[in-house]
């Protein structure tokens, strides 16, 4: 019973975006879903910065979004798009972009996805965006890093 109950929590920490949780900026049309697992908040000073780091391991590209701010609780999706020159660029946002409550904290977390088909030396952009919540306009993508594949 207690190894269900491991592999249930597992796979609760492993988040697939459908298409019915696709709110996408303009030009992220046809993007790709990325299943995408995070940690709880890391506890880690909210001026840390965000980073990327990418590692390759047995030939996929593992990325790891460091640091990433957004609300407590609050469920993030990934989504890759073709960079038009065998690279990519990965953006990581709420999976809800309209949320009717949210928490009053905010807390850095760090957020890990495969990037498929990237080639060593392609060049891959990380974007974030916040959601809808409070603000006075359409929440824009941020560069966060921008790097070489391993």
């Amino acid at each position: 019973m207690q190894r269900a109950w491991l592999a249930i929590l597992v796979l609760a920490g492993v988040v697939q975006c459908g298409a019915e949780d696709r709110d996408l900026p303009p030009g992220w049309e046809g993007a790709q879903s990325l299943p995408v697992d995070r940690s709880d908040c890391t506890g880690d000073d909210l001026g840390m910065p965000e980073k990327l780091m990418l590692m390759r391991d047995m030939g996929r590209l593992r990325a790891t979004y460091e640091h990433g701010v957004f609300r407590c609780s609050q469920r993030v999706c990934a989504y890759r798009i073709d960079d038009g020159a065998s690279g990519a660029r990965v953006l990581v946002q709420p999976c809800d972009m309209d949320p009717s409550m949210v928490g009053k904290c905010v807390c850095p977390m760090n957020v890990g996805f495969d990037i498929p088909g990237v080639e060593p030396g392609r060049m891959i952009e990380l974007v974030r965006r916040g959601d809808r919540y409070g603000a006075t306009s359409e929440p824009q993508p941020e560069l966060v890093a921008r790097m070489r594949a391993p």
